[in-house]
């Protein structure tokens, strides 16, 4: 009988492979650095089974199905408890914060090689999840040997942090509850006959100054635009990445030009009970049975990612309450406009709109690009009945409404509206019209964008300083890092040990992107909509995919893209940099002309005429 050895990611070091004398390995994980470690330091003797490639083409294999089953579970569960199932983790399936799609890919991926038979005798296979450990060690008893390492897995950090986590979350929820925080900000008035439009966005630090003026970078321009039109604009702010006191925010705002709606003004203590009571029946229904996919029950992996958000959606929740303690003051209401990703912050605001301000619109803006295999992005088709959804969505473009409806979205429920946040790509577009021909490109430089998400962004980093170091002779080169504005600091630390032995010139980069693609030749990133940006200037863009976890690529959607760059290796990046490193003047120029034409064909120009859909939507 084979013996197959299963451990968990966090208890896994690289001694086993010779103390067990491990054939073959299988890493079902996320993380990456772990990872990392685990294969720089496993001898040529333990084989490792890359399931990259098979995971993409898994993952879209399954993505439809997987939608359509917790779309059911919605119908079920969203009747009885509606705000409680609508801001629970899988309701939300938001697979960049929770992997049970992932998971449920794994366990497909694990259940094909036990099927065929193609476990090695002393295979080993490290797992993240806890619930599929459990599943793992059920089906592999029935055929094989098995011997877990690492036990007992109940002392693990990844079956302590969700417990830890969740008493974090219930003390931070009484602590809110009883501090009274930002209610020493204004309450509402009207201040003229005008209707008022509520825009919910997401402030920071950085987007509210010290004088109070405010950029809002999701909405770009636009509370500007319906000021002009005569309405009275108020903020609903979503606060994020916070150094500042309660007390300076505090400060900022009353500053500012615009009106803030604070939850908190609007609550009463009746309403702090109503929000606990929410977040107990999130925890009654946290456990699912008997939930089938493909003829596999994925219940336990469902409820492990259900238990992993208790109590953390409470200030989304006080929202709803809040809204609808305001539904009940005199004020002329035309509508709320908010970001539409289909992410649970939302499912408070919609289910609110639609309860409580009969004839008042709900704005939903499809601000970013769409990734294939972020499932929350595309809703069930009974779930574009029942879940709690804007009245219409505004799309950046005809590019994004047409993936939607291959998706199945209802065309009626859609608008094309500008691209606010792209108008700087069709602005340079056509700014430079006619030009490109004239253009300087750099050499030997290449930037390399870090995304926010640290794992995606420390694969990035390994991988990228990886095949810069296979390179015959770097010296010549100049290395940019640019993280992501909302990157933490100790991240970004991190990230740049991974290059402390190149031996070429390396900056970090902190200017804005349209100052920055031009220095260089050469662009590398993950999980990123700067490709678009990269084409238009003329540079190749690589897109690094991930070794074990969901590739998140907007790039994914175009068709027939001849400046298809892609790897997932580091011998892949590193061959992919060489060639590319020698790319002509007269091959940018196609890539620019190409660029060009995608962006001109996709994104809606921002115009007085495009931003009436966020006014017009009847």
């Amino acid at each position: 009988m084979k013996t197959i050895f299963v451990s968990l990611t966090g208890k896994t070091n690289p001694s086993v492979f010779n103390c067990y004398s491990i054939s073959e390995w299988f890493y079902f994980s996320p993380n990456y650095l772990n990872f990392h470690l685990l294969k720089e330091n496993s001898p040529s003797t333990a084989k490792y089974n890359d399931i990259g490639e098979i995971l993409q083409e898994k993952a879209l294999e399954l993505k439809n199905s997987y939608i359509e089953v917790i779309g059911r579970l919605s119908t079920r569960y969203s009747k009885k408890y509606p705000l409680a199932w609508w801001t629970s983790m899988v309701a939300e399936r938001n697979e960049m914060s929770t992997h049970a799609f992932l998971t449920v890919c794994y366990y497909n991926i694990f259940s094909d090689i036990y099927e065929n038979e193609n476990f090695q005798n002393r295979s080993l296979i490290v797992v993240e999840s806890i619930s599929l450990y459990h599943l793992i060690l059920n089906q592999l008893r029935k055929r094989y040997k098995v011997v877990t390492l690492g036990k007992p897995y109940f002392l693990t950090w990844t079956f302590l942090r969700p417990k830890i986590a969740t008493v974090y979350r219930i003390i931070k929820f009484l602590s809110w509850a009883f501090s009274g925080t930002l209610q020493q900000i204004s309450n509402l008035y009207s201040t003229s006959d005008s209707k008022m439009i509520f825009i919910r966005t997401w402030i920071s630090d950085k987007t509210i100054s010290a004088d109070g003026k405010l950029q809002d970078v999701y909405f770009p321009g636009l509370c500007e635009y319906l000021e002009k039109e005569g309405y009275e604009v108020v903020f609903i702010p979503n606060f994020y990445n916070l150094t500042l006191s309660t007390k300076e925010i505090q400060k900022r705002i009353n500053k500012c030009k615009y009106q803030f709606f604070i939850p908190e003004n609007y609550l009463i203590w009746k309403d702090y009970f109503k929000i606990l009571v929410v977040l107990i029946y999130q925890v009654v229904i946290s456990r699912l049975d008997d939930v089938k996919h493909r003829g596999k029950d994925i219940s336990k992996i469902l409820t492990e990612t259900q238990r992993t958000g208790m109590f953390s959606s409470y200030i989304f929740i006080a929202q709803a309450f809040a809204l609808r303690n305001l539904s009940k003051k005199d004020f002329k209401i035309k509508s709320f406009i908010y970001t539409f990703e289909n992410m649970f912050p939302e499912k408070p605001l919609s289910y609110t709109v639609k309860e409580y301000f009969p004839g008042v619109n709900s704005i939903g803006f499809q601000h970013s690009v769409l990734y294939p295999l972020q499932t929350c992005l595309y809703p069930a088709a009974q779930e574009w009945k029942d879940m709690p959804l804007p009245d219409r969505i505004v799309c950046s473009g005809k590019f994004f409404l047409d993936i939607y409806l291959k998706h199945g979205a209802p065309r009626e429920r859609f608008v094309i509206g500008p691209a606010l946040r792209f108008n700087n790509l069709i602005s340079k577009c056509e700014k430079d019209q006619g030009g490109s021909s004239l253009k300087v490109f750099m050499k030997n430089r290449i930037l390399i964008v870090l995304p926010l998400a640290e794992p995606e962004a420390l694969e990035l980093a390994i991988k990228s300083s990886g095949a810069i170091k296979l390179l015959a002779d770097n010296r010549e080169l100049k290395i940019g890092l640019k993280p992501h504005p909302m990157m933490p600091v100790r991240n970004l630390e991190t990230i740049k040990t991974f290059f402390n032995d190149i031996q070429c010139d390396m900056a970090i980069v902190d200017k804005p992107m349209d100052d920055v693609l031009p220095q260089y030749s050469l662009l590398i990133t993950m999980a990123s909509g700067v490709i678009f940006d990269g084409m238009i200037e003329g540079l190749p863009v690589i897109r690094v995919g991930r070794s074990s976890s969901l590739n998140f690529d907007p790039a994914d959607y175009l068709e027939d893209n001849p400046y298809d760059f892609r790897a997932q290796t580091v011998e892949q990046l590193n061959a992919l940099i060489c060639k590319l490193l020698l790319f002509e003047d007269e091959e940018r120029i196609g890539l620019v002309h190409y660029g060009r034409k995608f962006v001109k064909e996709s994104f809606v120009p921002v115009n007085e005429n495009t931003l009436q859909s966020f006014i017009s939507v009847n």
